[in-house]
This record gives C-alpha cells, sequence and structure tokens, in this order.
C-alpha cells in the first residue's frame, strides 16, 4: 500500500485534468434507483406521521442507508429504499407494526393510483404443535 502512496505524491496532473470532470447520470440509470419502492399502509384511525414511520421504520428495513417516505393518501406512504435488501426485508419479512397499529406493505407499480392498492394481504406464520404426521 505503501508503494501506491508514495506513486499518487509523484503524480503531476495538467491544466485540464485539475478542472476536473463532470459525470452526467441518464435517464435510465435515474429510473433505476427508483424501483426500490413500495406502498405501505397504517391500519389506524389516528393519523401517522411519514417522518416518525420512515425513522422507526427505515431503521429495520435499511439500517446502513435508510429510507424515504411520502405521504400519498390518508394514512398512505410511498417507501423508497436506498438498497434492495431493504425493499425484500419489507415486503417478504412482514407483519409490521407502528405505534401498536399494523402496517401492510404492497409493491410499488408505478400505473397504479392511491386509492388502487388493496392492502388486503400481510405475511403471517403460524405455528401448529399437534399436527398428525398421516
Amino acid at each position: 500500500m505503501e508503494g501506491v502512496a508514495g506513486l499518487m505524491r509523484g503524480l503531476k496532473l495538467s491544466d485540464e485534468e485539475r478542472k476536473g470532470a463532470r459525470i452526467r447520470i441518464s435517464g435510465k440509470e435515474k429510473g433505476k434507483a427508483a424501483t426500490a419502492q413500495a406502498v405501505g399502509k397504517v391500519m389506524s384511525e389516528r393519523l401517522a406521521h411519514p417522518d416518525a414511520i420512515c425513522l422507526t421504520l427505515g431503521k429495520i428495513w435499511c439500517p446502513i442507508k435508510g429510507t424515504d417516505c411520502k405521504e400519498i393518501g390518508v394514512n398512505q406512504f410511498l417507501f423508497t429504499f436506498h438498497q434492495e435488501t431493504g425493499k425484500r426485508k419489507a415486503l417478504d419479512n412482514g407483519p409490521w407494526m407502528f405505534d401498536k397499529d399494523l402496517v401492510v406493505i404492497e409493491d410499488y407499480d408505478p400505473s397504479k393510483r392511491p386509492e388502487d392498492y388493496q392492502f388486503n394481504n400481510i405475511p403471517i406464520w403460524a405455528r401448529v404443535l399437534t399436527y398428525p404426521l398421516v
């Protein structure tokens, strides 16, 4: 590693190289970042605050990079995950609770309106203790 640092110290940049370079992200790459999204609904009579939900559930779903949360309806939110694994965790590892209320998560579909989401499926594990083998 010391050899690389020594080589870097001896590096001479031209005036053109010192100006730097601009890197543009094409529209296709911008859309790629937005694909890690899901829509969620807090099943409660009380209004839920998007910042509180994002802070609480975001630490569970994406502990390193976090999430963004935007309110799109009454107790309905659009979650943007900064890690694809966070989206998978949110969709597959529920059920989720926020302030003692159920949070139902569905995969985001850009062709749907907020009122088109049903929020009628949640992943639940059931343990059966005395199940006959035959």
